[in-house]
């Protein structure tokens, strides 16, 4: 979930396919193929704590990592 979370997906057959599409990304996660039923159970189970916090610590890793544009 927080993989389509990051990503802008909409609906679960939109993060299904998208995980679909990156089985070997998956596969080195520990994952093997994610199907909607699996990402339904998961979206009613984590409470919005877990995303808030998931936010806050992927949001400070971002903020100490200087962007690399020649803008910034």
């Amino acid at each position: 979930m927080a993989t389509a979370q990051l990503t802008g997906r909409a609906s679960l057959p939109d993060i299904e396919s998208a995980l679909a599409s990156q089985k070997h990304l998956t596969y080195h996660l520990g994952s093997g193929s994610i199907k909607r039923t699996t990402l339904s159970r998961a979206n009613q189970n984590l409470s919005s704590g877990f995303y808030e916090e998931l936010f806050g610590k992927l949001y400070e890793r971002c903020s100490v990592i200087p962007p690399k544009n020649r803008w910034g």
